[in-house]
């Protein structure tokens, strides 16, 4: 029995395959990250909210924070659902849940906070103008959900430079913008192998802060901590883009 088969959520189902996976055979973080996305359009769309309905009106969903939570590394060979609902319609910022399981067990689960964005002032406007009937979820399965933290970044934490990228057409999305995926890709490419072959990533907190274009030089620096690893990746500008929480566990 699926999880949305009891609960009000919003479910899509991926096969993964052997292509799919990295080279421990997992599948990984920016691959999950990317269709947890795709849900979350796809949900929206269905219900009139979708970035091709906000555009008609003038708006568009801006990602803003996403932390995930996972128990175990996916692997291939059976599919996964990922299920996911609204959880508010107030105020400037709306609240999405995820759920992923695999073979009938929650193997993850993950919080999003979005924002819409008037296009002409490029200033957040009030969720209620773009989700404008109920569609929050009035049953919350009963998961662990990640708490999103405000702060990634502590002022004593020193960061390291580990190397520099270009963005180029593959790193761009369909807004012309650097796509979540690389974002999450290029942070983690600050690691060391031998971590990856150790653990797993069973926590990662994302703030997306701003936008990167063809051309920008990006700068991705490190800072290993006592809990884990973050990384944040700088533009041409010196400004912060991104900045990527991880914590990890023993496989």
């Amino acid at each position: 029995m699926r999880i949305d088969d009891i609960f009000d959520l919003f479910t899509i189902r991926f096969e993964l395959w052997p292509f799919h996976l990295d080279l421990n055979q997992d599948y990984p973080l920016a691959q999950v990250i990317s269709r947890m996305i795709h849900v979350a359009g796809e949900h929206a769309g269905s219900n009139g909210f979708g970035i091709k309905d906000l555009n008609k009106s003038g708006y568009t969903w801006v990602l803003y924070r996403l932390s995930v939570e996972m128990d175990q590394p996916i692997k291939v060979g059976r599919p996964i659902d990922i299920s996911t609902g609204v959880l508010n319609r107030d105020g400037m910022v709306t609240r999405r849940l995820f759920v992923i399981s695999q073979g009938g067990q929650v193997v993850a689960t993950g919080l999003s906070h979005w924002v819409a964005i008037d296009l002409s002032s490029r200033r957040p406007t009030p969720i209620s103008n773009v989700i404008t009937r109920d569609v929050c979820v009035r049953d919350i399965p009963p998961v662990n959900i990640p708490e999103v933290p405000r702060k990634l970044i502590e002022g004593m934490e020193t960061f390291v430079p580990s190397f520099d990228h270009q963005v180029r057409y593959s790193d761009l999305d369909m807004n012309k913008h650097v796509n979540t995926a690389v974002w999450v890709s290029l942070a983690m490419d600050c690691i060391g192998l031998e971590q990856f072959e150790r653990s797993y990533v069973h926590r990662a907190d994302l703030h997306f802060v701003n936008e990167a274009f063809w051309g920008d030089t990006l700068t991705v620096e490190h800072c290993a901590t006592a809990e884990g690893d973050k990384m944040r990746v700088k533009g041409s500008d010196g400004k912060e883009c991104f900045v990527l929480s991880l914590k990890w566990n023993d496989k």
